[in-house]
């Protein structure tokens, strides 16, 4: 085949053999450079996804500690309101179906308030089955119903004070669902 080749170049013209030596000596450069330009801009393409990957995902973990000091800043605030607590340690029978009104108005104030300042996407409270407003499902629910949820049973086995689960889709009513981080915070009673 190298034969053929070697033989074809030898009858042609001497102006085809000089036309073939410019096309050569101008397309062996053009290929070097389109090769070399190649995989340059390769490189600095996958050099580039990885320097905004990583940027995105260092902005992803910001934001995501952000809520969940946000979330623990909430926690905090609940668990050191003295009304709360009272509230909460409060024996369901032992309390009027007027003070149980008053003290979900008050609950209910008090989360709606913190979830306007905050990134929180709801807020509730389980008590205890006896209260008023322990099925109440938005604010406050009932505390038996907490077992129920299968984030609860990996936050209860994770042990800490303080637990958060995986993110998660959630959907309320005909509301389009928005992924939440669930997390589980304990109110300590004060009491001996």
């Amino acid at each position: 085949m190298l034969s053929n080749l070697v033989l074809r170049y030898k009858n042609i013209s001497f102006h085809r053999k000089l036309l073939l030596s410019y096309v050569a000596l101008l397309l062996i450069p053009i290929m070097l450079l389109s090769w070399f330009t190649y995989h340059r801009s390769r490189q600095v393409i996958r050099e580039q996804a990885m320097q905004m990957a990583t940027q995105s995902t260092r902005r992803a973990a910001d934001d995501v500690n952000a809520l969940a000091a946000s979330a623990h800043r909430l926690a905090m605030i609940l668990n050191q309101n003295t009304r709360v607590r009272e509230i909460a340690e409060k024996d369901p029978f032992q309390t009027s179906r007027t003070e149980q009104v008053a003290d979900f108005k008050y609950l209910e104030n008090l989360i709606e308030s913190l979830g306007a300042d905050n990134a929180a996407h709801s807020i509730r409270l389980y008590v205890p089955e006896g209260f008023l407003f322990a099925g109440q499902g938005i604010t406050t629910d009932n505390l038996s119903a907490l077992s129920e949820t299968e984030w609860f049973e990996r936050i209860v086995h994770a042990g800490n004070a303080v637990s958060f689960d995986r993110v998660q889709a959630y959907s309320y009513l005909s509301q389009p669902p928005v992924r939440i981080l669930p997390a589980a915070f304990p109110l300590y009673s004060m009491q001996a």
